[in-house]
């Protein structure tokens, strides 16, 4: 989704920053607790849990790849109409 080269690790912090955000932005939006798995402490008694599966996988990736590819606070040399 971020299409960096294999060999460059200049923005790995940043990256796991990002996938930090996207994770809390899942558990915001769904207002349920991501697990990792079904053997993941307090996934048995929350009734509001939800997987870390292929979908959450996804979705976070597209904001990932958002953030990444979009990182200034605004765009530049555009006006409002072209935005």
């Amino acid at each position: 989704h971020c299409r960096i080269d294999t060999d460059f690790t200049g923005d790995d912090a940043l990256l796991e920053i990002y996938s930090g955000a996207a994770a809390r932005y899942v558990q915001t939006w769904t207002r349920r607790t991501l697990y990792e798995n079904e053997s993941s402490p307090g996934y048995a008694e929350d009734p509001d849990q939800i997987l870390l599966n292929d979908d959450v996988k996804a979705a976070m990736l597209l904001l990932i790849g958002h953030w990444y590819a979009n990182r200034e606070a605004g765009a530049v040399g555009q006006t409002a109409t072209d935005l």
